[in-house]
């Protein structure tokens, strides 16, 4: 992605620098302070800084260099200025976007007071976990999974020059070559990890489908197809089925809890709220 493109997008979407000029020097008197500037206005470097750490880490880094920097400020700049051409315009104070504003407002101030109150709520209790654990433990069941490390070779499948090549590698494997000296002969990016892919769990393609029939550490795969090319699998591990315990999948667990615990502290405060000021629905209205 092209730098102005990047900028431009993360800018227009997300930064909130100020929307007003800033007083600044006449055009031809820069400062080292002042990034830029124009008849009415300018942005400080300082502003500049500030809208670049809103950025993404991945997208922050692109504006490191001299080049980037400057790519940045005209991001800055367009944006400033389009701003002051809308509000020239009356464009800001048109019913459609002053009900936009008020609606994202209303959003940001009600996600606040939620977060707030989730604050004062608290984490769940040890007991609260336990109890949404018991009552899905089913949920929570460990399938059955393989550890395995992979040889990979590019090319076609139907080549048998590459086929050939990898046989002979999966015959070392058969003999307990050490796995991650075979892995160094592969050619996909597991290389750089011993040849380890993880852990598969489920069957979606003939690899995976070729990784859960290996029945305990050291098996190996016959040769399978992939995308890239063909590959063998070894079994480094392997975990059969089982009801976990609590100990087991307590983040796992944390994580699902998350919704239940934001909808309590939700219903809480809604239901204060309408105690506080007796609030009432008229169902007479509603037939």
């Amino acid at each position: 992605m092209r730098l102005t493109c990047a900028v431009g997008t993360v800018l227009f979407a997300a930064c909130s620098s100020p929307s007003g000029p800033t007083a600044g020097p006449l055009p031809g008197t820069p400062s080292p302070a002042v990034a830029a500037w124009w008849d009415g206005g300018a942005i400080s470097v300082d502003e500049v800084r500030e809208a670049s750490q809103k950025l993404p880490t991945a997208l922050r880094d692109q504006f490191q260099t001299p080049n980037g920097q400057l790519e940045f400020v005209q991001a800055v700049l367009a944006k400033r200025l389009l701003r002051a051409e809308a509000e020239r315009r009356g464009i800001t104070r048109s019913p459609d976007i002053v009900q936009q504003v008020r609606e994202l407002e209303e959003r940001l101030a009600i996600q606040a007071l939620l977060a707030d109150a989730q604050r004062v709520q608290g984490p769940p209790s040890e007991p609260e976990l336990r109890a949404y654990f018991d009552a899905r433990k089913a949920e929570f069941r460990q399938p059955t999974r393989v550890r395995v490390s992979r040889v990979l070779l590019r090319g076609r499948a139907d080549d048998r020059g590459l086929r050939a090549k990898l046989e002979a590698i999966r015959q070392r494997a058969l003999t307990r070559d050490p796995v991650s000296k075979l892995a160094s002969l592969g050619e996909g990016p597991e290389v750089s990890q011993g040849g380890d892919i993880g852990w598969v769990t489920e069957t979606v393609d003939e690899e995976t489908t070729a990784a859960l029939a290996l029945k305990k550490a050291g098996d190996v795969s016959p040769i399978v197809s992939v995308a890239s090319g063909l590959a063998i699998l070894i079994a480094t591990a392997r975990e059969e089925a089982h009801e976990a315990s609590f100990e087991e999948v307590r983040q796992v667990v944390v994580g699902r809890y998350a919704p239940v615990q934001q909808r309590r502290a939700f219903d809480d405060l809604v239901k204060r709220l309408k105690e506080d000021v007796q609030a009432q629905v008229n169902t007479a209205a509603f037939p």
